[in-house]
């Protein structure tokens, strides 16, 4: 025992004195012949201990007059030079311009910006970004006359503010930072903000807290150190005020994108969107980005997406690899299952759902006794002012959920809300910063964010899919088959023997899951945007319901009224197209390499088909940005299909339950208008039709009044 105390003493002693000898050859190695001087540094630490962290430029000019106006100084193991007084500085940055061009990494500065934007990006992207600033800035008047006279004007906003307070004590930050931001912001979204404005004070509040956090002692230490970055600090702190800024800039830039008129451009925004655009014109439907690490294609237009989705539907049919949805499904299911695993269970869903009667007449008596319970819950609220999410969500997933289970849920059910309450949080949290960088950056998956929250919601929601099919299995009847899980539970009996099986309970599991979110989440969103829109566009209510009196009458509206109310039907196709539910759809990977419209695209290359381009393309729609239900109407008024129309993508990938969206849809709309006339609250006189941030376009949290007829 004692010589194996001794030998593994010698071991680390050895190994310890290997890692300082490494640390210095490290050092001695950093030496450049003709380096700048500096004061003699440390190991690990370098100058630190010299360094006023706080102010260190105090201690940059003290060493400047010790070793002149070009030294240098090591801070931790990263070695800088130092440039003092005019001369010097100025001979660097004008006649050595390129040469000391660069960005410095600081990694708080990276942390904020990931190497995007203008302030801390490097190489090209900070190249193509200030032109594109200096170039949109010239445009909106910087140094000239309009920007001289937005200045006046926030001048004359600014004195009032001072007037008011009558000569008594006042902190003068807030307001002159209000004003002074004004003018940038005036030149960013088109329009000055109050200062008053919440919002408004909020982001200055964010920046100046920042700009303090940013000289505070734990920041500096973690710039030196950044693997020190786990513990509390204040870069923490900045990153989350960053996300929060970023959060409104994605809000405001898409209600920008709504609302774009390529024309018209009235702010900075507007500008870069219509560069943007101008992408997809400038190098094809055809192109490629990258994000992060990863080569991504982009598929553009009508034509484009068809053809790679149709007609090389097995080339373009395989499913993206994004990190968050392999988290939630484990490659399990049929969202984001791939290879044979997504063939049979496409396969058995398919079918099963038909033999449940998916496009029937059982589903169809389904939807009509689920209408029967929604405007009960609207004729109880007898005209008030309410928000019809959660009841639509409970309506709608009722459908999927009777197929699932066999039986529907009461709306006031506790574990029906429950899950209704995680699948919407999952929706708007799949669309956010975090979750959007973790599948860039997979590797910070370690750090909290909304990608935990995630895959804590869908295991939550596999838990009660679990219990359901272990009840389901205990009274099993082979021969009495009444629900989706039954069948599954039959095949995965029949195939006890096969090891190679793909009915599993990991694969039931996720596969309900997936039926159920999807089931839920699309149909539920496009009919709160169908009524949404009738409010705002009450003329085409009003059509709407001539057209369900005259053909209908009092009875209940089913599908096979369809063919007999084009201008209805008419409507609800515009409803999907305008609210461009999946603007970029679910990604898409290529399964072999392919040759397409010239282009070599290596398999298993991640594909977006660009849904939004396709739904809104101005060669197939005649006023693609604008609610218009005679796109879908002749000049008789008859019903026309367009080969366009692409909610539900097309292929392989087409979604699975779309005969069953497509019902519920027209019978749940339709009934709802016959019963009821929809407004607006009294206090509020319009909808901007801004999308809520998420995975989906879903409407923003609103609130609907819904009048008997009769």
């Amino acid at each position: 025992m004692d010589l194996g105390f001794s030998v593994a003493t010698y071991i680390v002693l050895a190994l310890s004195i290997l890692y300082i000898l490494n640390i210095l050859y490290q050092w001695n190695k950093g030496n450049v012949k003709n380096f700048p001087p500096g004061p003699w540094a440390l190991p690990l630490i370098g100058n630190l201990h010299i360094m006023g962290l706080k102010k260190q430029h105090f201690t940059y000019l003290e060493l400047a007059k010790k070793y002149g106006p070009v030294f240098s100084v090591q801070m931790g193991t990263n070695k800088i030079v130092v440039l003092a007084g005019y001369e010097t500085v100025k001979d660097a940055l004008v006649n050595y311009a390129e040469e000391f061009g660069g960005r410095g990494k600081t990694r708080i500065f990276q942390n904020m910006d990931k190497d995007f934007g203008l302030a801390h990006s490097r190489g090209e992207n900070w190249k193509v970004m200030r032109r594109f600033t200096l170039t949109t800035l010239r445009d909106f008047g910087m140094g000239k006359s309009p920007v001289e006279e937005s200045i006046i004007e926030e001048c004359s906003y600014l004195i009032k503010g001072f007037e008011s307070l009558k000569g008594k004590p006042f902190d003068n930050r807030m307001m002159i930072n209000a004003a002074v931001a004004n003018i940038i912001v005036s030149l960013l979204i088109g329009h000055r903000m109050d200062y008053e404005d919440q919002q408004f004070k909020r982001l200055l509040s964010l920046t100046s807290e920042n700009i303090k956090l940013l000289g505070s002692l734990t920041v500096g230490i973690y710039n030196i150190f950044p693997f020190l970055g786990f513990l509390p600090g204040d870069h923490k702190t900045i990153e989350k005020n960053v996300e929060e800024m970023c959060e409104f800039v994605t809000k405001t830039f898409i209600k920008h994108l709504k609302n774009l008129d390529e024309n018209d451009q009235r702010s900075f925004i507007d500008a870069f969107l219509v560069r943007q655009k101008e992408l997809a014109k400038k190098y094809g439907p055809v192109f490629s980005v990258q994000m992060g690490t990863n080569k991504i294609v982009v598929l553009a237009g009508y034509e484009t997406v068809k053809d790679a989705l149709v007609n090389y539907a097995e080339e373009f049919g395989g499913r993206g690899k994004t990190r968050i949805f392999q988290n939630m499904d484990k490659n399990f299911g049929l969202a984001h299952s791939r290879g044979e695993n997504w063939k049979v269970m496409r396969r058995f869903t398919l079918t099963t759902l038909r033999d449940f009667g998916m496009g029937k007449s059982p589903v169809e008596e389904s939807i009509i006794e689920e209408c029967s319970y929604l405007i009960k819950g609207f004729e109880s609220l007898k005209g008030k002012p309410f928000d019809n999410r959660m009841m639509i969500n409970a309506a709608v997933a009722n459908i999927i959920v009777s197929v699932l289970l066999g039986h529907r849920m009461d709306y006031e059910d506790q574990q029906f809300k429950r899950l209704l309450s995680l699948i919407s949080e999952n929706v708007k949290l799949l669309g956010s910063l975090t979750v959007a960088i973790y599948n860039i950056f997979p590797f910070l998956g370690f750090l909290p964010g909304d990608h935990k929250t995630i895959v804590k919601n869908v295991e939550e929601m596999c838990e009660f899919v679990t219990k359901t099919f272990i009840k389901h299995l205990k009274n099993l009847d082979e021969n009495d088959q009444r629900s989706f899980i039954d069948a599954f539970l039959v095949r995965q009996k029949e195939e006890a023997g096969n090891p190679h099986s793909y009915f599993h309970n990991e694969n039931l599991t996720r596969l309900v899951r997936n039926l159920f979110s999807a089931g839920m989440e699309t149909t539920s969103s496009t009919l709160r945007w169908g009524l949404l829109l009738m409010m705002k566009y009450p003329a085409i209510q009003e059509k709407v319901q001539q057209e369900i009196s005259t053909v209908v009458g009092l009875a209940q509206p089913t599908y096979s009224h369809r063919g007999q109310m084009p201008y209805t039907n008419a409507v609800i196709h515009e409803i999907q197209r305008f609210a461009d539910l999946a603007p970029i759809s679910v990604p898409h990977e290529t399964t072999r390499d392919v040759t397409f419209r010239g282009y070599f695209i290596p398999k298993e290359t991640y594909i977006i088909p660009l849904l939004s381009s396709v739904l809104r393309d101005k060669t197939q729609f005649e006023k693609p940005d604008e609610f218009y239900p005679n796109h879908f109407l002749d000049s008789h008024g008859h019903f026309v299909k367009k080969d366009a129309f692409m909610p539900f993508s097309a292929g392989r990938r087409v979604c699975a339950g779309e005969n069953f969206a497509r019902m519920e849809l027209f019978i749940f709309f339709a009934s709802l208008l016959q019963k009821f006339t929809f407004r607006f609250p009294p206090e509020i006189r319009d909808s901007d039709l801004m999308p809520d941030v998420g995975f989906t376009n879903t409407p923003k949290q609103h609130r609907i009044c819904a009048f008997p007829r009769f």
